[in-house]
């Protein structure tokens, strides 16, 4: 190629050739291709011998740094668009595309039952959370090679755990969603924020305050930081805090 003297660029080229190096198991990759052209900098058009031109990239800010945060905020904007998508009206959608991949794709056919158990629970099938409860063992043995995939039906299973009154085991599960999730994820991931609320809301009906609140407020400020306070999680933890708030006013406790 021609990378000059970055002999580092060769080191990772087994990586860079095969996204599933990095990420196993994906399928597609979202290639951006920002502009780096900038107004030029007070210079002559042919500068004397004593002074060096400096390449158009390298003006301005670190454009490592500036990468990052628009990656991380277009990654943030696509783990809220697949969080909405299965909390609201376009579980139909999932389950039609995993019955098409089902046959010829083990993982598939599991999260086809998953998403199926899912929707009956959430459509007031109480009994849909013994489904759930028997995928556990597959997922636990997807952990490994699959940790997003383990992640997000965890965080189903604690979700309905917690509707469904047992509220011992939503918070076991919330706090080890917690703490995979420190392994994988940056604590101002939407879904750290959102095990964080969600052991949060078990503690509190636990009567737990006490664990609860700091847990809300870490959560509160964190949304503020990554999403901005008017985004609709920023508002639910802040709507969360607040609730709390009152309770702990109504009977003494803050």
């Amino acid at each position: 190629g021609y990378a000059g003297d970055m002999a580092y660029m060769s080191r990772s080229a087994d990586r860079r050739a095969d996204v599933r190096a990095v990420v196993p198991g994906a399928r597609s990759v979202v290639v951006t291709g920002p502009l780096y052209n900038t107004v030029p900098p007070y210079t002559p058009e042919d500068p004397p011998p004593d002074r060096a031109r400096i390449a158009r990239y390298a003006w301005g800010d670190d454009y490592h740094e500036i990468l990052k945060a628009r990656l991380d905020a277009l990654r943030l904007s696509l783990i809220e668009l697949d969080l909405s998508a299965e909390r609201t009206g376009k579980a139909g959608e999932q389950i039609a595309m995993l019955e098409a991949q089902a046959p010829e794709d083990a993982t598939a056919a599991l999260r086809l039952r998953s998403a199926k158990a899912w929707l009956a629970f959430s459509s007031g099938d109480q009994h849909a959370i013994t489904e759930l409860e028997a995928l556990r063992p597959d997922y636990d043995a997807l952990m490994a090679e699959q940790p997003a995939r383990y992640l997000q039906f965890a965080e189903r299973l604690a979700e309905a755990y917690r509707t469904a009154g047992r509220i011992e085991p939503s918070i076991a599960l919330f706090r080890e969603l917690l703490q995979r999730q420190s392994m994988l994820y940056s604590e101002r991931d939407v879904r750290s924020i959102l095990a964080m609320v969600g052991l949060a809301q078990g503690l509190w009906l636990a009567a737990r305050t006490d664990e609860a609140l700091p847990l809300l407020l870490d959560a509160d400020w964190l949304a503020r930081e990554t999403l901005g306070s008017e985004h609709d999680i920023s508002l639910t933890v802040a709507a969360e805090l607040a609730g709390l708030y009152t309770v702990l006013q109504k009977y003494g406790d803050a």
